[in-house]
């Protein structure tokens, strides 16, 4: 292919493909690019500052800097792109309850006529559980294990995929440095 030919058909992956996840089952996923969803406005608030920068930067953000709030939205952005990028299983949200919004407890207006009171009670729709009735013949996301959730989520994203070519390209260049030889005396 000369230099000045597109390369897109030939080179670069199309569509959903299917990889193998931990625990060697495999998965068809469709990647995506962080920046994708960051145009779709479904990143969180929390988590913006450092997908911009890793946007603009061009690299990864680094997690042990993140508080509380950040990683329950960074676990929250895991499920929405496990969901969304999934083909095949297809993966499900968790079903929450449209009644209460799966806070488990609804409105109650109790009292006389003149002065009604509103309380909280258990949510009559789902039991107080926050989610409607599950499928058994679907898979939830909440029952893939976190290490394939973490793993879609890195190849979705690119990461994986970098990765495995790093690997790749450092494969049989590295050598074992020889063990070191102790010195007699200590230092002065």
């Amino acid at each position: 292919m000369s230099p000045n030919e597109a390369s897109i058909e030939s080179e670069w992956e199309k569509g959903p493909q299917t990889i193998e996840v931990p625990g060697g089952k495999h998965a068809r996923v469709r990647r995506r690019p962080l920046d994708t969803f960051y145009k779709a406005g479904k990143i969180p608030n929390a988590l913006m500052p450092a997908v911009r920068a890793a946007i603009i930067k061009g690299d990864d953000f680094n997690v042990e800097d993140f508080n509380d709030q950040q990683i329950f939205d960074l676990l929250s952005v895991m499920d929405m792109i496990v969901v969304e990028c999934t083909e095949t299983p297809r993966v499900y949200p968790i079903p929450v309850c449209r009644t209460c919004h799966g806070v488990g407890t609804a409105d109650q207006e109790v009292g006389p006529a003149k002065k009604k009171t509103i309380i909280k009670v258990d949510c009559p729709a789902c039991e107080a559980r926050g989610e409607e009735p599950r499928d058994p013949d679907r898979v939830y996301v909440d029952e893939v294990p976190f290490d394939t959730k973490n793993f879609i989520y890195s190849y979705v994203i690119g990461v994986t995929e970098d990765l495995k070519s790093f690997l790749e390209q450092t494969n049989g260049s590295v050598e074992s440095v020889p063990e070191r030889e102790t010195v007699g005396s200590k230092a002065k």
